[in-house]
């Protein structure tokens, strides 16, 4: 079974008393809830070992925090640009980054070449003609996940099978360019295998979620 999921948007005191202003050097309350809640999804996928090409940007904010980064978090922040905490993954500006992760397989996947490809579009005419364009981060490279880096059944020992990942499953990043103020979109991505039949009711090999951007 294969399932994707985006990551969690999380609330508090604090983003329920937020405001539609923007302000260039900052991001808005709303958009630090959604920075937080992303940063937690990135931290696990940092390490000491590079990675070709980097699994995720880095969490760390070198104008903010009292951090220097190191080479390997730099190429990881170019690579993943503009879905990066630089940039606060797009939130202030209204133009989200949001994060899909691909969980375990309990079977080799049956996939078209390197990569797990995934789409997204709006579910509903209205949401297609309101989302607005959309790139794969990170750009320049097959938009999916990459085979090598999936959690197969065929790559896991059958007594290990039910125990937490050593390592975080693979991200990609959907940079949301220019998605209409003021409306709500419904959004769903899915992923193109052999071996997955599509079924819109159900969460097998897709996910939906839902954008509303404030001026």
């Amino acid at each position: 079974m294969k399932r994707m999921k985006c990551t969690p948007t999380k609330r508090n005191s604090e983003c329920s008393s937020g405001t539609r202003q923007h302000s260039e050097s900052a991001p808005n309350i709303a958009a630090k809830c959604e920075l937080s809640a992303i940063e937690n999804i990135n931290q696990p996928y940092e390490t000491t070992i590079p990675d070709d090409p980097p699994r995720a940007p880095c969490s760390i904010d070198n104008r903010h925090e009292q951090q220097i980064r190191s080479d390997d978090c730099e190429m990881a922040m170019r690579v993943w640009a503009p879905c990066t905490v630089d940039e606060f993954y797009g939130y202030n500006m209204g133009t989200p980054c949001v994060f899909l992760r691909l969980n375990y397989i309990q079977r080799p996947a049956q996939t078209f070449g390197d990569y797990v490809w995934v789409s997204c579009g709006g579910e509903m005419n209205s949401d297609k003609e309101n989302i607005g364009p959309i790139q794969f981060i990170p750009a320049g490279l097959p938009p999916g996940f990459p085979v090598s880096r999936l959690h197969t059944a065929d790559k896991i020992p059958y007594a290990n099978r039910n125990l937490p990942d050593q390592t975080p499953p693979p991200l990609i990043a959907v940079f949301f360019e220019n998605p209409r103020r003021e409306v709500l979109i419904n959004v769903e991505c899915r992923i193109w295998t052999r071996d997955i039949y599509y079924d819109p009711s159900s969460r097998v090999g897709r996910a939906r979620f839902e954008l509303f951007i404030n001026h």
